[in-house]
């Protein structure tokens, strides 16, 4: 073996070690970039989620205003109180005004969060309900 063939060797062998270093570097800081996109698309996404559920709770409490002030309060004054069908009655056109009013993407982010309308337009109603007592 000659010099030439021993530093041809050598660097060969350098080279390699050295390739497989920048290219573990590259894999690292490609993955921390990745993960870091990750993590702020889901930030976004939450950021999104309790947008667009302050947007329903919003509509959801206005509407129950309005009809608080139109069709609970001429029921009140008519007969002194509420009857369980007058309330269940209230809440379905509660319900109904609300799920027409809201946009789709509104929805999309409501059902992910709380499973479906209805449970979210019940926990709000209640907790609502809840307050006033």
């Amino acid at each position: 073996m000659d010099f030439n063939e021993i530093i041809t060797n050598v660097l060969v062998v350098l080279i390699t070690g050295l390739f497989t270093f920048v290219v573990r570097l590259l894999q690292v800081y490609l993955t921390s970039k990745i993960k870091l996109i990750e993590s702020e698309k889901d930030d976004k996404y939450y950021e999104l989620k309790a947008k667009y559920i302050t947007i329903g709770k919003d509509v959801l409490f206005e509407i129950m205003m309005a009809t608080e002030s139109s069709i609970v309060k001429s029921l009140r004054d008519s007969e002194g109180k509420l009857s369980k069908e007058e309330g269940i009655k209230i809440k379905e056109d509660v319900t109904e005004e609300f799920k027409t009013t809201i946009n789709n993407e509104t929805k999309k982010y409501i059902t992910d969060m709380y499973g479906d309308l209805d449970n979210f337009i019940d926990i709000i109603i209640e907790s609502s309900v809840d307050l006033v007592k």
